[in-house]
């Protein structure tokens, strides 16, 4: 099984990365893992995930999280456009949360604000209405400023990060 490698996917100067990617239907990504952690946000198309076993279906305004370390694996069945945004662990811990918490932070933030069960899945979220449009939109930043490059972008792309966080 593959592990794809922190420095082949981040850029030396900051630990967070992201892309936009256009998949073909029929197509698929083998089974892997890596050092960091991805969230996909689906723009169109629909595509199924495999998260240490357990399936997701995605569609447009889906987000998933996959943890460092977990297997996982896709298959494209429309074709389909998606942000991959890949977070170093160092990122999670310095700028978000712990990263070996993060999912249960993200689960206690849920249970008191929406009295919803602590053992709720909430590595898959999904968004309609003007809560899709600002995901988009904080996505599109985030996409832009990674490419962008100038001075005060990686304050830019952390702000869109932690309201994204926030909304899920």
């Amino acid at each position: 099984m593959k592990n794809y490698k922190v420095n082949d996917y981040l850029n030396e100067d900051f630990e967070l990365s992201i892309k936009r990617c256009k998949k073909l239907a029929g197509n698929s990504t083998a089974i892997h893992t890596h050092e960091f952690a991805e969230m996909v946000y689906i723009f169109s198309g629909e595509e199924e995930h495999y998260i240490d076993g357990k399936k997701y279906l995605l569609k447009r305004g889906t987000l998933l999280f996959i943890n460092y370390g977990s297997t996982h694996e896709a298959f494209y069945k429309t074709d389909s456009e998606h942000f991959d945004v890949y977070l170093s662990p160092e990122f999670l811990s310095n700028e978000l949360a712990n990263s070996t918490n993060f999912l249960d932070i993200l689960t206690l933030s849920q249970f008191e604000e929406l009295n919803c069960s602590q053992d709720a899945d909430l590595s898959s979220v999904i968004f309609t209405g003007e809560d899709l449009l600002l995901v988009e939109t904080l996505l599109k930043t985030m996409e832009r400023e990674c490419n962008d490059k100038s001075i005060g972008r990686k304050t830019i792309i952390r702000g869109c990060l932690q309201i994204l966080v926030s909304m899920m």
